[in-house]
């Protein structure tokens, strides 16, 4: 039977302002944790979540910021992995993923080959996850699924504004979403699994006709927006939630890596 593939999309051009602010000097994506790369880090959760697969990772980041800190070094043992590096900032991380869907197809024969088919995660480089429900959802709803979803999101429980939120009905089913606005107890964690790269390119493509029409009216166009639009157009949507003996472990900002490392010391303490 034919090795089940996944594609993860890992959009790392943003400018990481928080810790910035703080006068850390090193890329967000490039700080260590537990000795390893931030982005890294993220990339053995999936890896780990999702074992059975062929999994491809493109990385998109600036060129000047691939050269700085010798990403092609970082991951020149990675199996599967390639790295698009742009020229200029984007407007946001819709428009980043964009660019790493374009480029994938251009590296990876395999990956244009199943162009219609295969699941694509946006992952967000800030956090760990293993989640088995997630894990359940997305293999029900692979190539051989009859009745595929066309995107699956994954919950905390949360109510800071600075993450993105769904409103579920009671069979997990998603019937909105909001970017930093709370408007539910379920906070999405940066791991947004599409049906297909078509599928996901096919409607980050719209978002950005759509502004077209609203120029200058939001200059950061998130993947939240492009979930939006397939919930606009009645895509099936649904969220998985993290549940008690899940992981999850978020360093987005200053304060939550500061908290995870005091988890970690207390911890060790305790051995």
């Amino acid at each position: 039977m034919m090795m089940k593939k996944l594609l993860v999309i890992m959009p790392m051009a943003g400018e990481g302002k928080r810790f910035a602010q703080t006068g850390e000097q090193t890329l967000k994506p490039f700080i260590k944790v537990d000795d390893e790369y931030m982005f890294v880090k993220a990339m053995n959760s999936v890896r780990s979540m999702f074992k059975d697969y062929e999994i491809y990772f493109e990385l998109v980041v600036l060129r000047d910021v691939a050269r700085k800190y010798n990403l092609d070094d970082i991951v020149s043992n990675m199996q599967n992995t390639y790295i698009c590096k742009l020229y200029k900032k984007t407007i946001g991380p819709a428009e980043t993923v964009l660019y790493g869907c374009k480029d994938i197809l251009k590296q990876c024969d395999d990956v244009a080959l199943f162009y219609d088919e295969l699941q694509t995660i946006v992952l967000d480089c800030d956090f760990e996850v293993k989640c088995e429900e997630y894990k359940r959802f997305v293999d029900i709803n692979g190539i051989f699924s009859r009745r595929p979803v066309d995107c699956i999101l994954l919950t905390h429980y949360e109510t800071n504004p600075r993450y993105s939120y769904v409103k579920l009905l009671e069979n997990l089913k998603v019937s909105d979403i909001a970017e930093k606005r709370v408007i539910s107890e379920h906070a999405i964690i940066g791991t947004y699994c599409f049906s297909s790269l078509k599928v996901l390119r096919k409607y980050i493509e719209k978002l950005f006709e759509k502004m077209q029409y609203f120029l200058g009216s939001r200059k950061e166009p998130y993947i939240s927006d492009v979930v939006k639009c397939m919930l606009q157009d009645d895509l099936n949507v649904v969220a998985s939630q993290i549940h008690e003996g899940d992981i999850y472990n978020s360093f987005g900002t200053p304060q939550e890596l500061e908290e995870y490392k005091n988890k970690e010391n207390d911890e060790s303490d305790n051995y």
